[in-house]
């Protein structure tokens, strides 16, 4: 990513100001498959959602470009008193890959580089889930303005991790929707 890139999320988080903490809906509506453990919140923003994780017990790692995000990420993870539990980096999501088999959890929301799927798809554990969450092309009808490489094509989520046990999978009008298992036996779940 480019400067301009953290100029613009860096103003855009200046101008909305802190947001409220409450997790993304399809986060917070499948807390119960959600194994514990590494979490890791690609493209956190404000990190909303890694607070609501660490708020469960997750150790999380939230990523993201922006300074201004991440020190609002910061400021939530502190009047929720889980800073011990969740580092947030700064990071250009272009050149950062992830150790593979590290996470019992990745989230992503609201974010889109095809280059990262086999990454991540790595760097989950044997066993564990993926929460992904995305703007489709449908989203041009209401954002004409939005690029298209940044959309997903219909069904591409599913079809990207259809090798994968399907959890739940949706396609709404703007954004489609997946969780999905990551074959294998992850050893802590077995605990």
């Amino acid at each position: 990513m480019t400067s301009s890139d953290r100029e613009r999320w860096n103003n855009k988080w200046d101008y909305f100001g802190l947001s409220d903490a409450s997790p993304d809906r399809l986060l917070a509506a499948n807390a119960d498959l959600l194994p514990g453990g590494l979490a890791l919140d690609v493209a956190c923003g404000q990190g909303r959602n890694s607070v609501w994780l660490a708020q469960r017990g997750y150790r999380v790692i939230g990523l993201d470009l922006s300074d201004v995000g991440l020190r609002q990420a910061q400021t939530t993870a502190a009047a929720a008193n889980v800073t011990d539990r969740i580092d947030f980096v700064q990071i250009d999501l272009d050149n950062w890959r992830p150790p593979p088999a590290v996470c019992d959890l990745i989230i992503v929301f609201r974010f889109l580089d095809r280059r990262l799927f086999p990454h991540l798809r790595a760097a989950l554990k044997p066993g564990g889930l993926i929460v992904y969450e995305t703007r489709h092309l449908g989203a041009l009808a209401v954002s004409p303005q939005s690029d298209p490489r940044y959309l997903l094509e219909p069904g591409e989520l599913a079809r990207e991790f259809a090798d994968w046990q399907t959890i739940y999978a949706a396609e709404l009008a703007q954004s489609n929707q997946l969780i999905a298992r990551k074959p294998g036996k992850n050893i802590t779940q077995s605990r």
